[in-house]
C-alpha cells in the first residue's frame, strides 16, 4: 500500500523543492474538467512536471459534467488534448461526483464512465472512475463498476473502504499536512503496484509482438494444467499479488509458459481479457458467436446476467477451445468451481463440454497464430473470406438486441417496432456507420463494433441510416431499410454522401423496423 495524494489548482503553486517522498508516493493530478475550450486545470503542466522532476509516480483526472455518452466522449477526447504527449504511471480517471449530472438517471451516468474510459483506453491510457459510496449506490450501477474498471473510491472517517478498490481516497490534510503544500490537501492510498502502470499515448500494451504464436504449442501446453489450481496459476507461474479472475490468467500463465509473452497491459490484467478487449486486432480477432467458424486455439467468452449487452466484451467467464464437434465444443477452463474466500484454491483448472447453441457461449477471440501450427481447421487469416467480404449487422428493437443478420440472409428488425440501434462489421476492411434520430440529428460515425449507433439510453427512434466501406478498394456497402408502417423497403443506397436525398437511407420523420445490408463491387 502506497501513500499518496491528488492536486488541482486548489492547492496553488506547489512548493516541490519540499515535497517528502516518505508522505508523497504517488500523485493524481487534475488535468482538465468539462469539453468546451479553455478548461485545463491552471496548474496541470505545473504539477506534472514537478511531480515528474521528482521521479513521483503520477496518475490524473478529469472533472466531468457529461451527461450522455456523447458527452462523456467529447469530455475524453478534450482530456487528451489536455495530456496530449504525457506519460501516466497510474490511470486517468472520470470524476462523477457532480449533482446536476445525477439527474440524468443510472443508466446514463454508467454509460458516461463506459464511454469514457472505452475512449481513453483506445487512445492508449488505462482509465478508471474516481467517484463515492453514494453515487454507487444511487446513481450508477454498481455492478458495472466494482470489480469492472479502476476505481478510486472517495470516502472519508472509515476505517476501511467501502469496496475493493485501487485507489482509496480516506481523508483530507488540514494546511501543512504535506510538506511544500499550503492548503489542505486530499490524502490516498493506493492498493496496485504502481510502478507496473506507465501508460501513455504512445504504449497501449506490454505484450510483445511475437503472440504470433503457435496454436499448437499453445494447446498442448494448456492440457498440461489440468488439474491445477488458481493459487498455482497466479502466484507461481504469474507472481501476481492476488488471485483474481484466474480463468483469464489461466490463459495468460500458458502464453507465458510457452514463451508467447513475458508481461501483461498494466501488470496485472491478463492477455486474455485485455488483449481481446483493447488489442483493436493486433494480437488477434474478436468475433461473435456465428459470424466465424470456431476452431481450436480460440478463446471462448461466456456472458450470464448482470452485465451490459452493449458492452461486447463484458465476459464473465472464458476459457480455451481445445476440439470443435458440430454443436459440441471441448474447452480447457480455470475457475469453474469452488466457493467462499478459498474458492480459487479449491477450484481446478479442467477439461470441460460445452455447447455452441448455449445462450451463455456469445464470443471468441483468435490469436494471430503462426502459418505453422499444424492442428486442424484454418488460421485466423485462413478463415476470412477470400472473395466479396461479408457484412454482418444487427439492431435493437422491441427492447432487446436481435441476433445478427448476415449480408441478405435475412433482414435484421421487428416489423412494426422500431429501430433504435444498430451494429455493423465486415470480414475485410472496416465500416463505418451513423445513424439519424427522430427530432435530432446525425449522431458521430462508428467504426465496426467500436460502440453502438444510436442514442445513449436506446429511447430514440432512428429514420436514417449512412454506411460507408472503408479501407478496401474495389468493393462498397449497399443498404436499405423499411419505415414501420409501409409495406415496401424504401430504395438501396450506394454508399453515402451529404448532397442528395440518394446519400443516406430513410425518410426524415418516419420511423424504420427493417434494416438489410450487402457488400458488393463497385
Amino acid at each position: 500500500m502506497k501513500k499518496g495524494i491528488d492536486v488541482s489548482y486548489c492547492q496553488g503553486n506547489i512548493d516541490f523543492n519540499k515535497i517528502d517522498k516518505n508522505q508523497v508516493q504517488f500523485v493524481i493530478i487534475r488535468s482538465s474538467f468539462g469539453w468546451e475550450a479553455n478548461q485545463k486545470d491552471n496548474c496541470f503542466e505545473r504539477n506534472y512536471e514537478g511531480f515528474k522532476r521528482l521521479k513521483i509516480p503520477v496518475g490524473a483526472y478529469h472533472y466531468s459534467y457529461a451527461k450522455t455518452a456523447e458527452q462523456a466522449v467529447k469530455e475524453a477526447k478534450y482530456c487528451l488534448e489536455c495530456i496530449k504527449g504525457k506519460s501516466f504511471d497510474l490511470p486517468v480517471f472520470i470524476d462523477m461526483e457532480e449533482a446536476s449530472c445525477a439527474a440524468a438517471g443510472r443508466r446514463a451516468c454508467t454509460d458516461v464512465v463506459k464511454a469514457f474510459i472505452r475512449t481513453m483506453e483506445k487512445a492508449g491510457y488505462s482509465s478508471g472512475i474516481y467517484t463515492n459510496p453514494n453515487w454507487l449506490e444511487n446513481y450508477l450501477y454498481k455492478g458495472e463498476i466494482i470489480g469492472k474498471v479502476n476505481l478510486w473510491l472517495a470516502q472519508w472517517g472509515s476505517s476501511k473502504p467501502y469496496c475493493d478498490c485501487m485507489i482509496w481516497q480516506y481523508d483530507v490534510g488540514k494546511k501543512g499536512a504535506i510538506s511544500g503544500i499550503n492548503a489542505d490537501i486530499d490524502l490516498d492510498y493506493c492498493y496496485a503496484d504502481i510502478q507496473s502502470k506507465s501508460t501513455s499515448a504512445n504504449k497501449t500494451s506490454t505484450v510483445p509482438v511475437n503472440v504470433l504464436a503457435d496454436r499448437d504449442k499453445f494447446l498442448k501446453k494448456a492440457a498440461e494444467y489440468i488439474g491445477k489450481n488458481g493459487y498455482y496459476v497466479c502466484k507461481t507461474k504469474l507472481g501476481l499479488d492476488a488471485i483474481l479472475d484466474w480463468c483469464a490468467f489461466a490463459v495468460s500463465a500458458i502464453m507465458k509458459d510457452c514463451g508467447f509473452i513475458g508481461k501483461y497491459t498494466d501488470g496485472v490484467h491478463s492477455f486474455a481479457s485485455d488483449e481481446a478487449r483493447y488489442g483493436d486486432g493486433k494480437y488477434g480477432t474478436w468475433f461473435l458467436k456465428g459470424t466465424m467458424k470456431v476452431e481450436p486455439g480460440d478463446l471462448i467468452m461466456f456472458r450470464y446476467s448482470g452485465l451490459n449487452p452493449i458492452d461486447k466484451y463484458s465476459a464473465s467467464h472464458i476459457g480455451i477451445v481445445e476440439k470443435v464437434d458440430g454443436n459440441t465444443l471441448t474447452t480447457l477452463e480455470g475457475n469453474v468451481e469452488g466457493s467462499g474466500d478459498n474458492w480459487a484454491n479449491t477450484s481446478t483448472f479442467k477439461r470441460k463440454t460445452r455447447y455452441l447453441n448455449d445462450s451463455s457461449v456469445y464470443a471468441f477471440f483468435r490469436p494471430k497464430w503462426n502459418s505453422t501450427s499444424t492442428s486442424s481447421g484454418s488460421s485466423a487469416s485462413a478463415a476470412l473470406s477470400t472473395g466479396i467480404p461479408d457484412i454482418y449487422y444487427q439492431v435493437f428493437a422491441g427492447g432487446r438486441w436481435l441476433p445478427y443478420v448476415k449480408n441478405l440472409s435475412d433482414y435484421a428488425g421487428l416489423s412494426g417496432k422500431p429501430i433504435v440501434g444498430m451494429m455493423a462489421k465486415v470480414t475485410k476492411g472496416h465500416i463505418r456507420y451513423r445513424v439519424h434520430l427522430i427530432g435530432g440529428g446525425w449522431l458521430p460515425w462508428v467504426t465496426d463494433l467500436e460502440d453502438f449507433a444510436g442514442s445513449a439510453r436506446l429511447t430514440s427512434q432512428i429514420d436514417c441510416v449512412q454506411m460507408e466501406l472503408v479501407g478496401l478498394s474495389g468493393y462498397t456497402v449497399k443498404y436499405r431499410v423499411k419505415c414501420a408502417g409501409r409495406a415496401a423497403y424504401l430504395p438501396y443506397v450506394t454508399g453515402w454522401n451529404d448532397k442528395d436525398s440518394n446519400g443516406y437511407a430513410g425518410i426524415y420523420g418516419a420511423a424504420i423496423d427493417r434494416l438489410q445490408a450487402i457488400i458488393v463491387k463497385k
